[in-house]
């Protein structure tokens, strides 16, 4: 019964200019469209991640006590055909060498059903968005640089 709803959110969702039906989210995009690297401490970005969440109208559920894992609440985003559709996310915060890696993994409902046919293309524009919101976010939390200090006169 919810197949066709899905469909219909789907090709509603996805279409764009040229009309098409994007394809279909599946495991591997989550650690290649869903993961974007940060040249920042993995604390920075866990703020920065926050406010970009924030920003978007999450509220945050929960973070982990080292902040490495931040999970939203859902957030409602259309109704169709009187069901609610709402988006949640859930973000790994991953130190590597350069930094820190966000994994972001979303989750759409319908009511209170998890949707698994999710638009490749919608998600990988809500991902560009969120990636984007970080970084900004990232850039305002670096400290200011230290003005070069003139020499004492003599």
């Amino acid at each position: 019964m919810l197949r066709p709803l899905l469909l219909l959110v789907a090709v509603t969702l996805t279409a764009s200019s040229c009309g098409a039906i994007s394809r279909t989210l599946v495991e591997d995009d989550m650690s290649t469209a869903g993961a974007q690297e940060f040249a920042a401490p993995p604390e920075t970005v866990s703020k920065a991640a926050i406010g970009a969440l924030r920003t978007a109208g999450f509220e945050i559920a929960m973070t982990s006590a080292d902040g490495l894992v931040i999970k939203t609440g859902r957030r409602p985003v259309a109704i169709e055909q009187g069901v609610p559709w709402s988006h949640q996310w859930v973000l790994q915060i991953l130190p590597n060498s350069a930094g820190a890696t966000v994994q972001a993994t979303p989750h759409a409902y319908w009511g209170a059903e998890e949707a698994h046919d999710l638009s490749y293309d919608y998600w990988e524009a809500r991902w560009a968005e969120l990636f984007a919101e970080i970084a900004d976010n990232i850039e305002l939390l670096r400290p200011a640089p230290t003005p070069a200090r003139l020499p004492d006169p003599v």
